[in-house]
């Protein structure tokens, strides 16, 4: 083989050689140019829960109602902006509260009970109780044998330990401050 051709054969390689990384350039720079459409995150949507009076109240629970407010959800919400600053903006203080003192829930165990105005027999008949009936414990007397109550119907007063169910350690109630007892009747002189 002459000169020439040896020159010639290694001319036509290099241009091969050069095409084929054109085309490799060309490949790289199309698929590398695809970016990928943005995608929005889905929006959660919140689910309601619903729960009974009934099925709250026959709970051996320490809070006497469930609040069904809504807690607040977060929803993210796609924002472009052309140069990103940074705000700060103040936390908000905690106001502390009182803790609530704690309840109790019991049911009538006999067959009648008298709701009271005050921790004793002396005391007026507020409403008379149904076996099985449920009640909200919020107090006791100081001797821990009458109860301070409320019904589902939202009366409040005095019952006998002795005639309820009880579920929970009635010492863990808060002492409650009783009535001052209704005057007896004296015998008039004739």
């Amino acid at each position: 083989m002459t000169h020439r051709h040896q020159r010639r054969a290694r001319s036509c390689s290099l241009l091969v050689i050069i095409v084929i990384l054109l085309i490799i350039l060309l490949v790289q720079l199309a698929v590398g140019k695809r970016e990928p459409a943005p995608v929005e995150p889905p929006t959660p949507t919140p689910t309601p829960t619903f729960i009974s009076r009934d099925a709250v109240a026959a709970l051996p629970t320490s809070t006497p109602y469930l609040d069904l407010t809504p807690l607040p959800t977060f929803t993210p919400t796609p924002t472009i902006s052309p140069t990103p600053t940074l705000t700060l903006t103040p936390t908000p203080t905690l106001t502390p509260t009182a803790t609530p003192a704690p309840t109790f829930v019991a049911e009538v165990g006999v067959e009648l009970a008298n709701l009271r105005e005050g921790p004793g027999s002396d005391y007026a008949v507020v409403v008379i109780l149904g076996q099985g009936e449920a009640l909200l414990l919020t107090a006791r007397n100081a001797a821990g044998d009458w109860l301070y109550a409320r019904t589902e119907l939202g009366q409040q007063g005095w019952v006998f330990g002795e005639m309820l169910l009880l579920h929970d350690d009635i010492l863990l109630l808060p002492g409650r401050m009783t009535p001052t007892p209704p005057p007896t009747a004296t015998p008039e002189a004739s």
